[in-house]
């Protein structure tokens, strides 16, 4: 199943923008559906964002303190079973779901049930012919068929499924083997060199490199998405002040706070001992969101002094271009 979106849904249209409060269950936390995962603030309520289904949230998109906008999507979840989805559709999806856990207990009780031989053979005297029957387990022998002969094509007769069989020599197992021969060219596993793990928390600062630089990718994503489509209100000319209050300033709270997140994670990455390629990528991610973070703050300066706005095309392609060489396991 494809992986299920945590937003806010249509109650959350009659405000701008909204603030998360704080994460009830962190990324990669298994929830069931309904369980409450996240705290919004809206206006001077706290409100409730709960899980659309069970499974385990493989994305948080929004930190807390981060303001977001009506529908937005804070992370995402992905779902782990199909039986709850199965059971609500219809009645026919509850028999089915019925029928399929009595189907697995029956399984595992018969898997779990030791199974006796019901015949048992006995052993035949060397040399001389078959003198019993097989004897059934927990009965007494069986008394042995009288040989019969059974005609054959040619008119003669064929021997008796009870005559005796000469006897076989029987095999005999040498006392021990010779060793195996191993062929070093058959074992290139033996010949590699082995990797070292790289440690993600190398001087025991309590904090994982990994975690930090992709939470900073993400942080990198959201705030250039967020000024990418946003961008048709930064025209060139007077700020309209309705289009500044609902829409400009609204975006731009959201940027400068998702680029103060972003300058906090990168200053932990240098003190706890990042490599200088690793500090210098994750600069060039805090650059490019200036890039779509400088538009807004312009049509800020103009609209407080009361000048037309000029063209930022230029910043909002370098923007585009930050959002495509992002890393996608971020």
């Amino acid at each position: 199943m494809s992986d299920r979106p945590i937003q806010l849904d249509a109650s959350f249209d009659g405000r701008p923008s909204y603030t998360i409060l704080v994460w009830l269950r962190p990324r990669d936390a298994s929830v069931n559906a309904g369980e409450p995962v996240a705290v919004v603030i809206d206006g001077e309520h706290q409100r409730v964002i709960s899980a659309p289904c069970s499974g385990r949230i493989v994305s948080v998109y929004a930190d807390e303190g981060a303001p977001i906008m009506p529908r937005a999507i804070i992370g995402m979840i992905r779902p782990s079973i199909i039986l709850p989805d199965l059971i609500s559709g219809s009645k026919t999806g509850m028999v089915a779901a019925a029928i399929i856990v009595i189907t697995i207990a029956l399984v595992a009780v018969a898997n779990a049930t030791p199974k006796a031989s019901l015949i048992r053979l006995p052993a035949f005297p060397t040399g001389g012919a078959n003198t019993s029957a097989p004897t059934a387990t927990g009965g007494e022998s069986q008394p042995v068929l009288e040989d019969v002969a059974y005609p054959t094509p040619d008119g003669g007769s064929d021997a008796t499924p009870n005559a005796e069989e000469p006897a076989q020599a029987p095999t005999t197992l040498p006392d021990s083997l010779p060793p195996a021969t191993i062929d070093p060219a058959q074992t290139p596993g033996d010949q590699l060199p082995l990797v070292p793990t790289i440690d993600p928390d190398p001087y025991g600062t309590g904090v994982n490199l990994d975690d930090v630089r992709t939470k900073i990718i993400d942080t990198s994503r959201q705030a250039a998405t967020l000024a990418l489509s946003n961008r048709q209100y930064i025209v060139p000319g007077i700020i309209d002040d309705k289009i500044w209050q609902s829409a400009i300033q609204p975006v731009l709270t959201q940027l400068r706070t998702l680029h103060d997140q972003l300058t906090l994670s990168i200053d932990t990455v240098s003190n706890v001992g990042a490599s200088q390629e690793v500090i210098a990528e994750l600069q060039t991610y805090e650059d490019g969101i200036a890039n779509c973070l400088d538009p807004y703050a312009f049509a800020e300066t103009a609209m407080l002094n009361g000048y037309a706005l000029s063209s930022y095309d230029t910043q909002f392609i370098q923007c585009q271009n930050l959002l495509e060489s992002l890393p996608q396991q971020g």
